[in-house]
């Protein structure tokens, strides 16, 4: 019996471990299809863009529909993983073409 209470306790130990150790990485954030289409395309709540994965260009055409996955990150200090954060809509046509 002390076993199994042992082994029980082993794999408690281990599941709150790979929790917080996952919460220390990046995750692949898969906007395949939410890119194509009006709306957010997010990283799961904490995680912030680090990168992107953009599609092969086509011809002279590089809309922003070929950023395809997000390298999706906690915050480099970790004050930041967990403080209040807004999302907006925002136009940068002319910002950008500067």
């Amino acid at each position: 019996m002390p076993f199994v209470s042992t082994l029980r306790l082993v794999t408690v130990l281990l599941m709150f471990q790979t929790v917080s150790m996952q919460t220390m990485y990046c995750a692949i954030a898969d906007w395949w299809h939410s890119m194509d289409v009006q709306g957010w395309s997010v990283c799961q709540s904490d995680r912030f863009i680090k990168g992107f994965f953009r599609n092969d260009q086509q011809r002279d055409n590089d809309p922003i529909s070929l950023l395809e996955e997000a390298d999706c990150c906690p915050a480099t200090l970790p004050k930041y993983n967990s403080a209040p954060y807004t999302c907006l809509n925002a136009s940068w046509q002319y910002r950008l073409d500067r």
